[in-house]
């Protein structure tokens, strides 16, 4: 029994020996790929967006893909407001240069928070719109014979020799287009009273009829650019804008400034602020 065992270990050892290295080699691979795959899970990269994993008859594809995550910038709309009474008229031309700066536009890509400028996109979703708008004049000046402006003026003049120009109000519309706005503040003239409230008030409506849905976060900044006091409303009911003066006062500060003009310090101050406030 002993030498039948001896005979088949010689056998078998010759019969080993007798197989090429390389199956051997491929066999002791795969014996070692089995021990640290034991589940013999393979993993191929087709292409930079495609992987296929395989286990035996189940196969998982993964594909991805490069997502631009951007988020649309919050787009503006700057709405300005620009005095023109006659007190701007040393000061505009450099008013001009400073509007003009505020409303040049630059591309997203030389956007710098450090120094900003209105961004102009090829999407009017996203880009920055302007509307500037300019106002002057009184259509009538009042005059009452009390410091408080109760009951009927004693006297009103109409004659543009009196009040000045009349109310005038002129915008630009919502754009985009830097040109149409730098126009429109080239063509400022200055003159007359500052009816500011009846200007914030109508700049509002138009702007309002005009501003759309909003998309992406638009918000809205309101620029009222103005050097001196408001004198100016819009009576009750209508469309015409006044400036009430008081008598008693223009006499008092005529005494007390040694002057024989009608001082722009007897009119309303306190009620014309007040109406700012409200309007503001």
């Amino acid at each position: 029994m002993r030498d039948f065992v001896k005979k088949v270990l010689v056998l078998f050892a010759i019969l080993f020996m007798s197989i090429p290295s390389a199956t051997t080699g491929s066999f002791i691979s795969s014996v070692k790929a089995e021990e640290n795959n034991p589940l013999n899970i393979e993993t191929r990269r087709i292409d930079e967006h495609t992987t296929i994993t395989q286990n035996g008859c189940y196969r998982k594809i993964e594909k991805t893909d490069a997502t631009d995550w951007t988020v649309p910038r919050k787009p503006i709309d700057l709405v300005i407001l620009q005095d023109a009474s006659g007190s701007f008229r040393t000061t505009i031309p450099s008013v001009k240069r400073a509007l003009k700066r505020l409303t040049t536009y630059v591309s997203p890509e030389q956007y710098d928070e450090t120094n900003p400028y209105l961004v102009k996109t090829d999407d009017p979703r996203t880009t920055d719109r302007v509307f500037v708008a300019s106002y002057q004049g009184l259509d009538q000046v009042r005059y009452f014979n009390n410091n408080d402006f109760s009951g009927n003026p004693a006297d009103t003049f109409t004659d543009p020799n009196t009040t000045g120009k009349h109310y005038t109000y002129g915008n630009s519309g919502l754009t985009s287009d830097q040109n149409k706005v730098h126009s429109f503040i080239d063509n400022i003239a200055v003159d007359g009273g500052t009816p500011t409230v009846p200007a914030i008030q109508d700049t509002i409506a138009q702007y309002n009829r005009v501003k759309g849905n909003m998309e992406n976060g638009r918000k809205t900044v309101f620029l009222l650019v103005t050097d001196g006091v408001a004198n100016g409303y819009r009576l009750p009911g209508s469309n015409t804008v006044v400036m009430d003066k008081s008598y008693t006062r223009t006499w008092d500060i005529q005494r007390a400034w040694g002057v024989n003009s009608y001082p722009e310090a007897a009119q309303d101050i306190t009620g014309r602020a007040n109406e700012l406030r409200t309007a503001g």
